[in-house]
């Protein structure tokens, strides 16, 4: 709501229900926004965030060369089971980004960066690590990691106030 409204200065409606503050709406000029307060105990996320001393692998690259990598290969990544799978094999001095489907066929980018830990190679979806970068305005990204089966953070150098989490895809039948 906030991003939505950052945009206008037009009048904003925002309206609770005679029934109690369960639930919200939200109406500008060009939008209508209702949300529900759901009930109940919210996960504890911070079981899902890795501990920083499990993320033994840090690649570092510009930011805009890794998001323009997935955005091609994304183009034909859209097998029927797993959608938007690249694979991103980590190397001393870049990562090769794959991605193959038998119909469209397949394609490699290869993003110059700096690996610090050994090699890698793990499948993500390509629109998640996409949503992850485009918050951020900094030329350079961290991705640090542990292996091919455990959760990955994508974060702007030098910060630790803003995260994202990016699970892994499990490939059946390929070992990583």
């Amino acid at each position: 709501v906030v991003r939505l409204l950052d945009d206008t200065d037009a009048p904003v409606y925002v309206q609770f229900p005679e029934t109690g503050l369960s639930q919200l709406a939200v109406r500008t000029a060009s939008c209508s926004i209702s949300a529900l307060l759901l009930e109940g105990t919210f996960p504890d996320f911070n079981r899902v965030i890795p501990r920083p001393e499990s993320l033994v692998r840090t690649f570092r690259c510009k930011r805009a060369e890794l998001q323009q990598a997935l955005r091609r290969l994304q183009l034909v990544a859209q097998e029927a089971d797993s959608p938007n799978m690249v694979i991103c094999d980590f190397q001393p001095e870049a990562v090769a980004v794959t991605a193959r489907t038998p119909q469209l066929g397949g394609g490699e980018d290869l993003v110059p960066g700096v690996l610090h830990g050994e090699p890698l190679r793990v499948s993500f979806n390509a629109a998640y690590v996409l949503d992850a970068l485009s918050v951020w305005e900094s030329a350079e990204i961290e991705w640090r990691l542990q292996d091919a089966s455990r959760a990955s953070v994508l974060l702007p150098p030098g910060e630790s106030d803003a995260l994202h989490v990016v699970m892994p895809v499990r490939i059946f039948g390929e070992e990583h």
